[in-house]
């Protein structure tokens, strides 16, 4: 299991290095990832100080951290 998030957590980063900050909805069309492993990726990236999240009105945006 933690290879596998491990791998997911590289796909969003992939997707957010090509098209920089992005929402979660345009994340899980990008990369194909079911909610629950974009949030368990997200969670990995969070923990390591590799992204940015915030909320745009009603939006939560991601990003890579520069």
């Amino acid at each position: 299991m933690v290879n596998e998030i491990g791998t997911q957590a590289g796909k969003i980063w992939n997707f957010l290095e090509a098209n920089g900050e992005t929402s979660l909805t345009a994340l899980g069309s990008g990369t194909k990832l079911t909610p629950s492993q974009i949030d368990r990726a997200l969670g990995w990236l969070a923990r390591e100080g590799k992204i940015n999240l915030r909320r745009d009105n009603r939006k939560q945006l991601v990003s890579l951290v520069s």
